[in-house]
């Protein structure tokens, strides 16, 4: 969408309505004059602009064509006129087309006071479709335009380490999510300080440091009022229960789900789906293979009904259990089926992960061809994050790949590409 300016109005005005430069001299001004204001270099005086309307009206009534325009529709910028169409906008529901139009025009003609509002719609639209790359680029954005309102900031600072944690950045995740945190204590902002501390904890989980991740977990969950929010609170022992059981404490972690379940009234409750998933973990974990079942399929059921995007984590879950089982073809067929779910959602952990669980599949029965395939689509996916740490490693397993099977070229194309990222 283009908006024009004032010498631009008139000069398409003036050709529309078959008017010469020269017959425009009754406004008091000259021909060159004129000129100067269609090409810019010149500002349009009020009274001109209203010597112009009025002739331009005129000879739309005596050509028999509608036109509407006054003084300060004629005299208004085409960065005036973009900001009055997106304040316009704004005030009602927006459709994703709308999203689009504003966030260019925003772009497009520098319209900083909506910045912060337009490119925050943006990026939440782009983050409900799991964009996280341009929804990250889009919060980013932000933060020059809210540098003095740290609950702003802090609001942005926690999405942008969401998104991180989406792409598997989580490093860089905790030092955005450090910063939602301090900003959120200097404005009291209690529910932001709790989104921070649970993403934090997050982080520090994925990064296998489950020691700081129940720290920071416990911190969460002191701030919740359990009368009031159970829903978080129940979200946030479940992610402690999930410590639990990579640290191997089994025992506690089962205690805590088991408990939970209690909690709920509603037996296809959403949250449900996630307890009883890490259950199946649990007694996976444990070797107790028909109990991991159990609580898996109870996990499928909640989930095909209620909660698509975590399916596939449950469905991958069952595929691991089945590999214990040594009923490798059910389980190549659900790994297969975890990954085809989690991309339809952009679910990158759990590509990844279906991506893992084939590699060691793929390399127990040497099939190198389709290992190859694996690592490419896994560095592709990493590129895609701007990942370039974890897409080294698959380059680095590549190299030991093509170095044991003696295949010169591809060693000498892999490093290539491994030494454009150092």
């Amino acid at each position: 969408m283009k908006f024009l300016d004032v010498g631009e109005k008139i000069k398409k005005l003036r050709k529309e309505l078959n008017i010469r430069q020269e017959e425009l001299n009754a406004t008091g001004v000259s021909r060159n004059f004129i000129s100067m204001i269609e090409n810019g270099k010149r500002k349009l005086p009020y009274h001109v602009a209203s010597e112009l309307v009025g002739i331009f009206n005129k000879k739309a009534d005596e050509l028999g064509v509608t036109l509407v325009i006054d003084e300060h529709w004629l005299m208004i910028t085409a960065k005036e006129q973009a900001e009055e169409f997106c304040r316009e906008k704004l005030k009602n529901e927006l459709t994703s087309e709308d999203i689009n139009v504003i966030t260019m025009l925003v772009k497009d003609y520098n319209i900083k006071q909506l910045i912060p509002e337009v490119y925050k719609i943006k990026a939440d639209s782009l983050y409900e479709n799991r964009l996280y790359e341009e929804a990250f680029t889009y919060y980013y954005e932000i933060l020059d335009n809210v540098d003095d309102k740290p609950e702003e900031k802090a609001f942005i600072y926690n999405k942008l380490g969401k998104c991180k944690i989406m792409m598997l950045n989580y490093i860089e995740a905790k030092t955005y999510l450090n910063r939602c945190y301090e900003n959120s204590i200097i404005v009291n902002d209690k529910n932001t300080m709790k989104s921070g501390l649970y993403n934090i904890a997050l982080c520090y989980k994925r990064l296998n440091n489950t020691e700081l991740a129940i720290k920071y977990i416990d911190n969460y969950i002191e701030l919740c009022d359990v009368s009031i929010d159970v829903k978080e609170y129940a979200g946030a022992v479940i992610l402690k229960s999930n410590c639990y059981i990579e640290s191997n404490n089994y025992q506690f972690a089962a205690e805590i789900l088991r408990d939970l379940i209690n909690k709920f009234d509603n037996p296809e409750d959403l949250l449900l789906g996630y307890i009883y998933n890490s259950l199946g973990v649990l007694y996976m974990d444990m070797n107790e293979l028909d109990k991991s079942l159990l609580y898996l399929d109870k996990a499928y059921f909640i989930r095909q009904k209620k909660d698509i995007y975590n399916l596939s984590h449950t469905v991958l879950n069952k595929a691991r259990v089945f590999l214990k089982q040594d009923m490798k073809i059910e389980a190549l067929q659900l790994i297969n089926y975890s990954i085809v779910i989690a991309e339809k959602n952009n679910d990158y952990k759990f590509i990844i992960d279906g991506y893992k669980v084939l590699e060691d599949l793929y390399a127990e029965y040497k099939k190198y061809e389709e290992l190859i395939d694996i690592y490419l689509k896994m560095i592709s996916l990493f590129n895609k994050m701007d990942n370039t740490e974890e897409a080294l490693k698959i380059y680095i397993k590549l190299l030991a790949l093509s170095s044991d099977t003696n295949n010169k070229e591809e060693y000498k194309l892999y490093l290539k590409e491994a030494q454009k990222i150092l």
